[in-house]
């Protein structure tokens, strides 16, 4: 009788601690604010049938042009580093001194579709 009485109160304690996420489907985006092209690295762990692989890629962005680094399922409580593993933007061979990898550097949006956005803006001053 004990037995059942510690199980049960067990599985409350573990049923009361496990939450419910809701996961959005969400994007996100950089902007070329700068009057110049920039590159931009990524890097990030995907999930495979086989197990989580670090793809990274390397882009240019013109002047005024934004680009889609990740479309991906997050929670509400997202953090940059739960989607990405690096984040680098480079004018010529100069590296951003703006930490992309901090969530409130990023405007967050919810559109209308119950879809999250995140969109971070390269300012000429990223470079100073």
């Amino acid at each position: 009788m004990i037995k059942k009485i510690v199980f049960t109160i067990i599985f409350i304690i573990t049923l009361s601690s496990c939450e419910n996420k809701v996961y959005y489907p969400s994007e996100f985006f950089l902007i070329n604010q700068c009057d110049y092209t920039i590159k931009v690295n990524s890097s990030a762990l995907v999930r495979y049938s086989d197990g989580n692989r670090e793809e990274s890629i390397s882009d240019l962005v013109l002047s005024g042009d934004t680009l889609s680094l990740r479309r991906i399922k997050v929670t509400d409580s997202v953090n940059i580093t739960d989607v990405f593993t690096k984040i680098e933007i480079y004018k010529e061979s100069k590296l951003s001194n703006v930490n992309i990898m901090n969530i409130e550097k990023w405007n967050r949006n919810k559109t209308s579709e119950k879809k999250l956005e995140f969109i971070f803006e390269v300012k000429p001053n990223s470079f100073e």
